[in-house]
């Protein structure tokens, strides 16, 4: 079970990991062409970690010693995430069971499917949230690492949403450029 929920979830964690990558290559040409998107310096925009969270992979003020090996973080976070998922929905059959032995009331596919179809949902994007952003960030991390490697990247700047649910950290961080590779980088 947990296999067939988390190798889907893996997947798309992948996926996003490759596009935050492929993000920083993008902007990267479009710096080279003057066409700089209007939050980034012209020496590279290398993008932000998500807020730091409970249910984070790892330490938000020790990120993964190497990002380009952060694959093995986003099954993790797969796995995590079809356990949440799995517990929710056993809590769940558990509590039908209990309620029909009170009622008398039997549990049917029908009656019982709707609800854990919700449950599913519901857990899913609560956990599932975070590893998106996870995945595209560390993407980016490890692009910007790569080209720092290379000695075409050297400054990141940290980009908030700036919408109502930014805390006042990442709003006060927000078009602030720090060296990548440096401690207040990786912090």
């Amino acid at each position: 079970e947990r296999a067939a929920l988390s190798a889907p979830l893996a997947h798309v964690l992948e996926g996003l990991y490759k596009s935050g990558r492929s993000s920083v290559r993008r902007e990267l040409r479009l710096q080279r062409a003057a066409r700089v998107p209007s939050s980034l310096t012209p020496r590279v925009g290398a993008g932000a970690d998500p807020d730091a969270d409970s249910v984070a992979l790892y330490d938000k003020s020790k990120p993964p010693s190497d990002p380009r090996n952060a694959l093995e973080l986003l099954r993790k976070r797969a796995q995590r995430n079809a356990d949440a998922v799995l517990d929710a929905l056993s809590r769940q059959a558990g509590e039908a069971s209990a309620n029909a032995l009170v009622t008398g009331r039997p549990i049917t596919p029908a009656t019982l499917a709707p609800s854990l179809a919700e449950t599913a949902t519901r857990v899913l994007k609560r956990e599932f949230a975070l590893g998106v952003s996870e995945a595209f960030n560390l993407g980016r991390r490890a692009e910007a690492a790569d080209k720092a490697d290379d000695g075409r990247v050297s400054v990141g700047v940290y980009s908030s949403l700036l919408d109502r649910s930014t805390c006042a950290a990442c709003s006060l961080a927000d078009g602030r450029e720090y060296n990548v590779g440096s401690a207040a980088y990786e912090a």
